[in-house]
């Protein structure tokens, strides 16, 4: 008996089952009807006249006639994804007056005639995307004055003539990306102004004029990435006042003018990776105070100049990873504090100054890694304020021949050393005053300076060497640690010249040194010696 009554119950639920699908595309299905996934060439007729709802989705219907939904008046969605449809005759959708929401998306559509969507006034979403169009034709969509949403990517559109979209007065989003579109004639979009969301990436234009985006009072999100754009004309997003996100990344771009995003108070999100940026103008973002998210990745960019990032109080996200850094942006990166999260990897900074310990240290998600790191008396400083406690000490591992593989925190700092060939170069400079420590690094104090190889400047009164001008505690060598000889240049008629220390204590100071057989001149006041 249990076994027959298992029995039982399991054939009744495959009738339940069998059952319900029926009932969901048959004259008992609710307002809702899914008939997706049936293999049906055409609409079904046998479906309640009252319906509000039908998914056709994933059949293989290829012509839609005006006799597949004339008697479904109360239809207000009509899902027509994933079929083969290749055509639509005039007056397909003319009995629909209700119908808000139409998708013909993934289909094989490349023409669409004028009066297609004629008397379907109330039509707020009309999906075109993945289709085969390669033109749209000025009055597709002149009678459709309650369009909201317009999906015509991933198609073979390559022009779009001014006028396609003059009556969509409350279009909200476009969708043209994916196309082959290489040019924006001027006022495209000059009567959408309810638009909110535009994308045109993933196309072919070189440039955008001045007046393309110009009057768009209530865009947010403007895409162009993956495009082939070169340069942005000053002037080209000028009167985007609620713009939010811009996208510009994947293109060619190589210069940005300073004052190219100086009229947009709104942005929060700017991407420009993938590009060939090698430098960034120091007032480029100076009036985005409300970004949050700024993407530099991928370029070439050599150098962050004082200043780039002043006047960014909300930025949290900047990416700067696979460029060509040689140094860590020290005083950069100290004027946003706000920052949590920072990609440095994948550049070429070889040494990290003892004042980024602190900055890095106050961000939650460091990334560091990939960059040759020396791990020599440059970076002794840094090494003594690891503590274990931040996460991208496991980043930096040394490509040094001395410690290659080796991670800087598994490194006695008393080991980090440097070369005792480092060169050495000299300018002459006439100065008064007692003796100080100038460097390169704006950051670096004098209780910073590690020789021989840090670079760092030294300015000295005439008869006292490096020894003399040291602070307790701090290593900085005196001349006679290492002797100067083959200079490349005379002292007395020379700015700069360069010599290669031999390891020797015959010079005590820098008046006892000779070069090129020439006695300093002591009538200087002051020697300047830089060691790098």
């Amino acid at each position: 008996m249990p076994n027959n009554l298992a029995g039982m119950l399991f054939l009744l639920l495959i009738i339940l089952k069998e059952t319900g699908l029926t009932a969901a595309c048959s004259s008992s299905c609710s307002s809702d009807c899914d008939c997706s996934n049936r293999s049906l060439s055409s609409g079904p007729q046998y479906l309640p006249t009252s319906i509000t709802r039908l998914n056709l989705q994933d059949n293989c219907i290829t012509t839609l006639a005006q006799s597949d939904f004339s008697r479904y008046r109360s239809l207000i969605t009509l899902d027509l994804t994933s079929n083969q449809i290749a055509n639509i005759d005039n007056g397909t959708f003319s009995n629909l007056h209700l119908l808000k929401y139409l998708w013909l998306s993934t289909n094989k559509l490349t023409n669409i005639q004028v009066g297609t969507f004629s008397n379907i006034s109330q039509l707020q979403v009309l999906s075109l995307f993945s289709n085969q169009i390669t033109n749209i034709q000025v009055g597709i969509f002149s009678n459709l004055p309650n369009l909201e949403q317009l999906s015509l990517g991933s198609n073979n559109i390559t022009n779009i003539h001014p006028e396609i979209f003059s009556n969509l007065a409350k279009l909200q989003k476009l969708w043209l990306n994916s196309n082959q579109i290489t040019n924006i004639q001027d006022d495209t979009f000059s009567n959408l102004p309810q638009l909110q969301y535009l994308t045109l990436h993933a196309n072919h234009m070189k440039n955008t004029q001045l007046s393309t985006f110009s009057n768009l009072p209530k865009l947010q999100e403007l895409y162009l990435h993956s495009n082939k754009i070169t340069n942005i004309q000053v002037g080209t997003f000028s009167n985007l006042p609620m713009l939010q996100v811009l996208s510009l990344g994947s293109n060619n771009i190589t210069n940005i003018h300073p004052e190219t995003f100086s009229n947009l108070p709104k942005l929060q999100r700017l991407y420009l990776g993938y590009n060939q940026i090698t430098n960034i103008q120091v007032g480029t973002f100076s009036n985005l105070t409300q970004l949050q998210l700024l993407y530099l990745y991928s370029n070439q960019i050599t150098n962050i100049q004082v200043g780039t990032f002043s006047n960014l109080p909300r930025l949290k996200n900047l990416q700067m990873q696979k460029n060509s850094l040689g140094s860590f942006p020290t005083r950069e990166l100290s004027m946003v504090p706000s920052i949590s999260w920072l990609g440095l990897q994948n550049n070429q900074m070889v040494t990290l100054p003892p004042a980024a310990y602190e900055i890095l240290s106050s961000i939650p998600t460091v990334e560091v890694y990939n960059n040759p790191w020396q791990c020599d008396c440059r970076m002794v400083g840094f090494r003594q304020k690891m503590n274990g406690s931040s996460n991208f000490e496991n980043q930096i591992r040394c490509t040094d021949p001395l410690n290659r593989g080796k991670l800087l925190k598994d490194i006695n700092p008393e080991d980090l050393t440097c070369d005792p060939t480092t060169i050495l170069r000299f300018e002459r400079e006439k100065a008064q005053g007692q003796p100080s420590i100038e460097t390169d690094d704006e950051d670096l104090e004098y209780e910073d300076v590690v020789s021989p190889s840090h670079r760092s400047h030294a300015l000295l009164t005439e008869g006292q060497n490096l020894e003399d001008s040291s602070k307790e505690g701090y290593e900085v060598p005196s001349i006679a640690s290492s002797n100067i000889d083959n200079c490349q240049a005379d002292y007395q008629n020379a700015e700069m010249f360069e010599c290669e220390p031999i390891d020797t204590h015959e010079y005590q100071s820098i008046n006892e040194m000779e070069m090129e057989n020439e006695p300093i001149d002591n009538d200087s006041a002051h020697d300047y010696l830089t060691l790098i």
